[in-house]
């Protein structure tokens, strides 16, 4: 179950789309300059996930008898959850979300929103330790939002200069 922040920048999405018609060589760069605008979310999620010693897991009374098969405990590991952040960047569906950071590893997600929907005791001692629902990724995402959005509207805008330049020196030319 990969977990995904999501953010709504109104206008970006539209930008990028259109950018990517008018020179389809743009996409690549836009992939990477998001890609750099997006690292410090995922920096900053990194450092939100907890620390556990080996064996251990985050909250006591998960580790045992969680997986049945196996007959291990919860199989939370914070070096797994910092593995598991991936960058999303998909130009080709208008209306969509354009950038996307997901948690693929099942058991940081697990964590990330055990006690979101129902109220148990696990997931009410997590949120005790760890705060409210959506305790890291979106947390993360949501302090970085400003500045990820003012430096996009930048590398678009950048962008747009640079066509409309472009198309004025070949209109110049005829």
């Amino acid at each position: 179950m990969p977990i995904v922040a999501n953010t709504r920048a109104q206008g970006i999405s539209e930008a990028i789309a259109e950018l990517a018609k008018l020179d389809p060589t743009l996409r690549k760069e836009i992939r990477r300059e998001t890609k750099r605008i997006v690292r410090p979310i995922i920096d900053d999620a990194k450092n939100r996930y907890p620390k556990t010693a080996k064996g251990q897991s985050p909250l006591r009374g998960v580790n045992y008898n969680w997986d049945a098969i196996a007959g291990s405990g919860f199989p939370y590991n914070q070096a797994a959850a910092r593995r598991g952040l991936r960058f999303f960047c998909d130009i080709s569906r208008p209306n969509r979300t354009v950038i996307r950071v997901r948690q693929i590893n099942a058991a940081a997600a697990v964590l990330e929103y055990i006690g979101s929907r129902t109220n148990n005791g696990l997931g009410e001692a997590v949120t005790a330790r760890y705060g409210s629902r959506n305790r890291f990724l979106w947390k993360a995402a949501e302090a970085e939002l400003p500045a990820v959005t003012r430096e996009m509207r930048q590398v678009i805008e950048r962008m747009v200069f640079g066509i409309n330049r472009r198309n004025q020196t070949e209109s110049a030319r005829m």
